[in-house]
């Protein structure tokens, strides 16, 4: 019977961590996807004349 229940609740843990790793790994790249837009941007903007002072005046 604790050995079944012992079981049990591994298999749910494993479940559980698998299902957060995939949470941690979708929010991790969607930062990474946020970040390299905001660097096209920048290089964007950079490359349009604007430099950085001109982005510290607008914050």
């Amino acid at each position: 019977m604790f050995y079944a229940i012992r079981q049990f609740l591994k298999r749910w843990l494993e479940k559980r961590r698998a299902a957060e790793m995939k949470r941690i790994q979708a929010k991790l790249e969607q930062q990474q996807w946020q970040n390299s837009l905001q660097q096209r941007t920048h290089e964007a903007d950079l490359a349009a004349g604007y430099n950085q002072s001109h982005f510290n005046t607008m914050q």
